[in-house]
Protein backbone atom coordinates (compact mmCIF):
# COMPACT_ATOMS: atom_id res chain seq x y z
CA UNK A 1 0.00 0.00 0.00
CA UNK A 2 1.08 3.51 -1.07
CA UNK A 3 0.35 5.25 2.41
CA UNK A 4 0.73 8.84 0.97
CA UNK A 5 -1.43 8.31 -1.66
CA UNK A 6 -4.16 7.05 0.09
CA UNK A 7 -4.20 9.90 1.99
CA UNK A 8 -3.97 11.94 -0.73
CA UNK A 9 -6.67 10.35 -2.71
CA UNK A 10 -8.66 11.08 0.33
CA UNK A 11 -8.25 14.91 0.07
CA UNK A 12 -6.05 14.25 3.60
CA UNK A 13 -2.80 16.16 4.86
CA UNK A 14 -0.07 14.28 5.03
CA UNK A 15 1.68 14.02 8.38
CA UNK A 16 4.11 11.70 9.73
CA UNK A 17 1.57 10.72 12.41
CA UNK A 18 -1.03 9.87 9.77
CA UNK A 19 1.21 7.76 7.51
CA UNK A 20 3.35 6.26 10.86
CA UNK A 21 -0.21 5.21 11.84
CA UNK A 22 -1.23 4.26 8.07
CA UNK A 23 1.75 2.24 7.33
CA UNK A 24 1.57 0.15 10.59
CA UNK A 25 -1.98 -0.99 10.17
CA UNK A 26 -1.44 -2.04 6.86
CA UNK A 27 1.34 -4.17 7.46
CA UNK A 28 -0.76 -5.52 10.54
CA UNK A 29 -1.84 -9.31 9.86
CA UNK A 30 -5.22 -9.32 11.76
CA UNK A 31 -7.44 -6.39 12.98
CA UNK A 32 -5.40 -4.36 15.88
CA UNK A 33 -6.28 -2.14 18.60
CA UNK A 34 -5.57 1.32 19.43
CA UNK A 35 -3.15 0.21 22.61
CA UNK A 36 -1.37 -1.73 20.11
CA UNK A 37 -0.90 1.14 17.57
CA UNK A 38 0.51 3.06 20.33
CA UNK A 39 2.87 0.93 21.68
CA UNK A 40 4.15 -0.10 18.17
CA UNK A 41 8.15 1.17 18.22
CA UNK A 42 7.62 3.52 15.08
CA UNK A 43 4.90 5.57 16.67
CA UNK A 44 6.25 5.66 20.81
CA UNK A 45 9.83 7.25 18.50
CA UNK A 46 7.28 9.33 16.65
CA UNK A 47 5.85 10.72 20.24
CA UNK A 48 1.97 10.87 19.49
CA UNK A 49 -0.23 11.60 22.28
CA UNK A 50 -3.04 9.45 22.91
CA UNK A 51 -5.83 12.92 21.34
CA UNK A 52 -4.01 12.38 18.45
CA UNK A 53 -3.97 8.72 17.90
CA UNK A 54 -7.50 8.94 18.24
CA UNK A 55 -8.06 11.85 15.96
CA UNK A 56 -5.84 10.05 13.22
CA UNK A 57 -8.07 6.95 13.85
CA UNK A 58 -11.18 8.56 13.40
CA UNK A 59 -10.06 10.49 9.81
CA UNK A 60 -8.91 6.73 8.90
CA UNK A 61 -12.47 5.82 9.57
CA UNK A 62 -14.54 8.54 8.24
CA UNK A 63 -12.43 8.29 5.50
CA UNK A 64 -13.37 4.56 4.44
CA UNK A 65 -9.48 4.13 4.50
CA UNK A 66 -9.72 2.08 7.97
CA UNK A 67 -12.65 0.17 9.00
CA UNK A 68 -13.75 -1.12 12.87
CA UNK A 69 -13.83 -4.64 13.57
CA UNK A 70 -15.57 -5.46 16.89
CA UNK A 71 -14.46 -9.02 18.48
CA UNK A 72 -16.40 -8.29 21.45
CA UNK A 73 -13.69 -7.75 23.95
CA UNK A 74 -14.52 -4.51 25.26
CA UNK A 75 -12.67 -3.09 22.97
CA UNK A 76 -12.59 -1.59 18.83
CA UNK A 77 -10.06 -3.17 16.07
CA UNK A 78 -8.87 -1.65 13.08
CA UNK A 79 -7.91 -3.21 9.66
CA UNK A 80 -7.75 -1.51 6.25
CA UNK A 81 -11.02 -0.55 4.73
CA UNK A 82 -9.58 -2.10 1.25
CA UNK A 83 -8.66 -5.60 2.15
CA UNK A 84 -10.82 -7.93 0.58
CA UNK A 85 -14.39 -8.90 2.13
CA UNK A 86 -13.56 -11.74 5.23
CA UNK A 87 -14.55 -12.64 8.51
CA UNK A 88 -13.11 -13.62 11.66
CA UNK A 89 -12.91 -16.33 14.11
CA UNK A 90 -11.43 -15.68 18.02
CA UNK A 91 -10.39 -17.82 19.85
CA UNK A 92 -12.24 -16.89 23.84
CA UNK A 93 -8.66 -18.47 25.57
CA UNK A 94 -6.10 -17.06 24.45
CA UNK A 95 -7.51 -14.32 21.94
CA UNK A 96 -6.19 -15.29 18.83
CA UNK A 97 -7.64 -14.08 15.84
CA UNK A 98 -7.51 -15.58 12.65
CA UNK A 99 -9.56 -14.29 9.03
CA UNK A 100 -11.51 -16.61 7.44
CA UNK A 101 -12.78 -16.36 3.77
CA UNK A 102 -16.02 -18.21 3.95
CA UNK A 103 -19.03 -16.24 4.03
CA UNK A 104 -23.03 -16.35 3.84
CA UNK A 105 -24.76 -18.44 1.16
CA UNK A 106 -26.23 -15.46 -1.17
CA UNK A 107 -29.74 -17.57 -0.40
CA UNK A 108 -28.96 -16.82 3.39
CA UNK A 109 -29.05 -12.76 2.69
CA UNK A 110 -32.11 -12.99 0.54
CA UNK A 111 -33.61 -15.68 3.44
CA UNK A 112 -32.87 -12.66 5.92
CA UNK A 113 -33.95 -9.72 3.48
CA UNK A 114 -37.52 -11.39 3.21
CA UNK A 115 -38.16 -12.42 6.38
CA UNK A 116 -36.94 -8.69 7.97
CA UNK A 117 -38.10 -6.52 5.42
CA UNK A 118 -34.62 -4.95 5.68
CA UNK A 119 -32.59 -4.47 2.64
CA UNK A 120 -28.94 -5.87 3.68
CA UNK A 121 -26.02 -3.25 2.24
CA UNK A 122 -22.98 -4.78 4.51
CA UNK A 123 -22.50 -7.45 7.44
CA UNK A 124 -20.44 -8.62 9.99
CA UNK A 125 -20.09 -12.40 10.81
CA UNK A 126 -17.34 -13.16 13.84
CA UNK A 127 -17.13 -16.48 15.20
CA UNK A 128 -15.56 -17.09 18.70
CA UNK A 129 -14.39 -20.86 20.29
CA UNK A 130 -11.40 -22.52 20.84
CA UNK A 131 -8.13 -22.64 18.83
CA UNK A 132 -6.77 -25.87 18.41
CA UNK A 133 -4.21 -25.50 20.78
CA UNK A 134 -6.29 -23.80 23.81
CA UNK A 135 -8.84 -27.18 22.63
CA UNK A 136 -5.61 -29.68 23.02
CA UNK A 137 -4.41 -28.17 26.12
CA UNK A 138 -8.22 -28.13 28.29
CA UNK A 139 -8.45 -31.77 26.73
CA UNK A 140 -5.07 -33.21 28.67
Amino acid sequence: MNVALTLSTANLKKTKAREAVLEYISHAKTPISIQDVENAPMIKSLKIDQATLYRIIHILLDNHIIRQVDLHEGKFRYELAALPHHHHIVCTKCGIVKDISDCLDPKAKQSIEKETGFSITTHALEFFGLCSSCRIFLEK
